[in-house]
């Protein structure tokens, strides 16, 4: 049975199900829907605007669908006792046999303005079910489901298959959440209210328990995680008081109370005896490369080795050159390692890791190739950590004997977020930034306003200062509207200051042409630097002073707030425009609250409701926990409950031996999303 499932699907869709991992009735029912359409009240046809609508009627024609660039197209022509209202579907093969004239449907969908000599009002690509046919109930006429887009299997398709596990499985499932941690009614019925609820009131009653699950089973999971390297074993590394005092004598600076506080956490994890992992972040500017810096020099000095993996060639560049710096005149060797280094370089570089003479290295993704080989790391550093996925930060804390971890953010993470992506993760924040901050005025102002914008320019750089000048996109697009690098490299350079040295970055220029251009930049060769977010992270000029950002509307809080803090480095003041280009007003509320604060933390709440995790973080491989059903925003005290419930019941039954249905179900479902493996 289960390998024809689901039998209501042809052939192609149920491999696709299947590719996807939905090959069986009970991997269907737990393919949460991640919201519900409300189709449940018909309009009369009369009665259509423009939007989401429903509506119950006859067809009254239908014209033969017609091949269009081979994309079937399908008209109809539908009506009720109030009026008539055009249909049209594009690429879909099932219209034609579905509809016959006089056929009575309930039809959804998007209502707009169709094209043509006489334009009226007409349904876009409708969901559409015969009135008394097998289906009605599936996609409209009720309280609708929406799943997760599955390639290769459409929304109906979905519904279809997930009603069909229902029949075959939905009574059987067993309840596996504990009594004392269940919201809400027993697993059949909450199954079955939550993927086709009989209205919206038993939708409402169902949702808790689901919301409450999507973030009991992730904490759980957390807890699980972290309960494993609590038992691991790890190397103790002591820092004596005479080693500490030539650390901090390598550093041209005093460390602040927050860098103290979190230096004093760190070396208490590295002298525990089992493997730190933890989390340090803070603002833009808050030091913690001096963080990272004292806890690397702690493995060196305990006869091991240290490595800093960043996301980009420039930031590595950037830190390869502070380190450098720092450790000039010591017997500290620190080596590059980028992909773009030459063969020579990169084999000597190898070398000198395996032998042990390199202590300290600082690379990007060619830190954790598989022929890169360290003779002793005890401390692995990961700077910008939501740039890197789960299995590559774990990749290079394998290339030591469980290594400590400190993973680093400048990207302050609200409460709700640390708590699921980061919740196997002590976490250390710094919250005071260092002395000779000056704080950054920002200002809105629309892209065809930019004069007092140029002005500012001409006054920072006659006073021998610099200028940033960012934009979204590397090269001029027909299908996004906002301006490129390069086009406005070019304007600014011809038209606007043609008397100035313009420069420009962006990430499809070669290793060393980046290099040139920030090189002539740092040494003032260069007044104005036009880039892309390559500056996001990493670039230290203290001599810059202005920064304007092309198109601000397309950038989240948290990618402005980082770029802002590439100026504001001197005892100068500093100006940061944000030029919004197309925006309507709630793009424009969103970028007043960087007038209004340069607090990170608040910025970053702002990001995580506007704009949710995933997007948030800047990448789906950056471990934003996806829910279906849950949102951090709004659920953030059910989360707060649930963790509270999960880290309990793993301190009561570490290997959940006592509760052997829920240690199945997570194995299941989050068991390999969640590197449970090695733990279950």
């Amino acid at each position: 049975m289960t390998a024809e499932f689901p039998a209501s699907l042809r052939k192609p869709q149920r491999e696709a199900l299947h590719a996807a991992g939905l090959g069986t009735p009970r991997a269907m029912l737990f393919w949460l829907p991640k919201g519900h359409l409300d189709r449940s009240t018909a309009m009369p046809v009369a009665q259509l605007a423009e939007g989401e609508h429903t509506i119950r009627a006859r067809v009254r024609s239908l014209t033969v669908p017609r091949f269009r660039r081979r994309v079937p197209i399908a008209q109809a022509v539908l009506e009720d006792d109030t009026g008539k209202v055009g249909a049209v579907w594009f690429g879909r093969y099932d219209v034609k046999a579905r509809l016959k004239p006089g056929v009575e449907l309930l039809v959804s969908g998007r209502v707009g303005m169709g094209k043509g000599k006489k334009p009226g009002l007409q349904f876009h690509n409708p969901d559409f079910e015969e009135i008394g046919g097998e289906a009605e109930g599936l996609c409209t006429g009720g309280v609708i489901p929406v799943y997760p887009a599955v390639k290769g299997v459409g929304p109906n398709s979905l519904r279809r298959a997930v009603k069909e596990a229902l029949e075959l499985e939905g009574a059987k499932v067993a309840e596996y959440l504990p009594d004392a941690a269940r919201p809400g009614p027993p697993l059949p019925g909450a199954l079955r209210d939550l993927h086709f609820p009989a209205d919206s009131a038993a939708l409402a009653a169902v949702l808790p328990r689901w919301i409450f699950e999507e973030f009991f089973l992730y904490e759980l999971a957390m807890a699980l995680r972290r309960r494993a390297a609590v038992r691991e074993g790890g190397g103790r590394i002591e820092v004596p008081p005479d080693v500490d005092r030539r650390i901090r004598a390598r550093l041209p600076f005093a460390l602040t109370a927050a860098q103290e506080r979190a230096v004093a956490e760190i070396r208490a994890d590295l002298a525990s005896g089992r493997p730190m992992n933890r989390l340090l972040q803070g603002d833009v500017g808050s030091g913690k490369t001096a963080v990272a810096f004292a806890t690397m020099l702690a493995a060196v000095a305990a006869g091991g080795q240290a490595a800093l993996l960043v996301p980009t060639e420039t930031l590595a560049e950037q830190h390869f050159r502070t380190l450098s710096g720092w450790l000039k005149g010591s017997r500290t060797e620190c080596v590059l390692l980028t992909g773009s280094l030459k063969a020579a370089a990169r084999r000597e570089a190898l070398a000198r890791l395996a032998d042990g003479s390199a202590h300290v290295a600082v690379g990007t993704h060619a830190l954790i190739e598989p022929d890169v080989a360290f003779r002793r790391l005890l401390v692995a550093v990961v700077d910008e950590q939501h740039r890197f996925g789960v299995l590559q930060r774990a990749a290079l804390a394998a290339k030591g004997d469980r290594p400590h971890v400190l993973v680093m953010t400048a990207t302050p993470i609200p409460r709700t977020l640390a708590l699921t992506a980061f919740g196997d993760l002590d976490v250390t924040t710094l919250d005071e930034l260092p002395p000779g901050r000056t704080p950054v005025v920002t200002c809105v102002l629309p892209a065809d306003a930019l004069q007092p914008v140029w002005d500012d320019v001409r006054r920072e750089v006659a006073a021998g200062r610099q200028a940033f000048l960012v934009y979204p996109l590397v090269d001029a697009s027909d299908r996004i509207a906002a301006k490129s690098a390069i086009e406005m490299h070019e304007h600014l350079s011809r038209d606007v200051f043609p008397d100035l040295a313009v420069g420009l970055l962006h990430g499809r220029m070669k290793a060393d042409e980046k290099a040139a251009a920030m090189d002539a930049f740092r040494a003032s060769r260069t007044h104005v630097l036009v880039s892309t977010v390559v500056i996001e992270v990493g670039v230290d000029v203290p001599n810059a002073t202005v920064m304007i950002i092309g198109n601000a509307e397309r950038f989240g809080l948290a990618t402005l707030h980082q770029l802002r803090g590439r100026i504001g480095r001197s005892k100068h003041a500093s100006k940061c425009w944000l030029a919004a280009g197309d925006a309507g007003g709630d793009a424009l509320k969103r970028l007043r609250v960087l007038e209004e604060t340069q607090d990170g933390f608040r910025i970053a709440e702002e990001d995580l409701r506007m704009r949710g995790p995933g997007e948030f973080l800047g990448a789906r491989q950056s471990g934003a926990p996806e829910f279906h059903l849950a949102d951090l925003a709004r659920d953030a005290d059910v989360l707060v409950k649930a963790r509270e419930a999960a880290f309990g019941l793993v301190k009561a039954d570490p290997d959940l031996k006592k509760h052997p249905r829920l240690r199945k179900e997570i194995a299941t479902r989050l068991g390999e999303r969640m590197g449970l493996g090695g733990i279950l």
